[in-house]
């Protein structure tokens, strides 16, 4: 889909759309940023064209990634600490739902690793769609804020 067909499908459904462009030099060939502005809680995520044909999702709001982007995409910010993964897996492997990649992200402004209580970023990629019903089990984990399912089929 081209760019201009994205901003009329936008504008057509009553979302602002401001397009900033920039000379700013980065340590991607290209990249894009796309700031939500709500009521309740902005986001902001950003992709980049990290080598030729090579597009990643490089950061989600304050956390630093480099994931492929899948149709399938599952968030699910939680508190740093032993076995949140397992939790989150094991849930997942219930519901049979299969996890084709994952990435744990920190927050961008720290420099070492990620130290226990802090919150980091489960950023799962699924074979399937994640159902409520699943993400409500995964929010209600004890050290999950709230697990979120991104569907990007176009």
């Amino acid at each position: 889909m081209k760019a201009s067909d994205l901003l009329a499908r936008l504008e057509n459904r009553g979302i602002e759309v401001k397009v900033v462009k920039s000379q700013v030099a980065t340590d991607y060939i290209g990249s894009i940023s796309v700031k939500l502005t709500c009521e309740k809680k902005n986001s902001e995520v950003q992709g980049a064209l990290i080598a030729k044909d090579i597009k990643r999702i490089v950061k989600i709001n304050d956390y630093v990634t480099s994931i492929k982007p899948e149709v399938h995409m599952l968030l699910v910010p939680h508190i740093n600490k032993p076995k949140m993964i397992a939790q989150v897996a094991g849930i997942l492997g219930d519901d049979n739902i299969n996890i084709s990649r994952m990435n744990v992200a920190q927050k961008s402004h720290r420099e070492n690793a990620t130290e226990i209580g802090e919150v980091s970023i489960m950023i799962i990629s699924t074979d399937t769609s994640v159902a409520a019903e699943t993400l409500e089990k995964i929010s209600a984990l004890d050290g999950v804020e709230s697990a979120k399912y991104v569907n990007l089929a176009v």
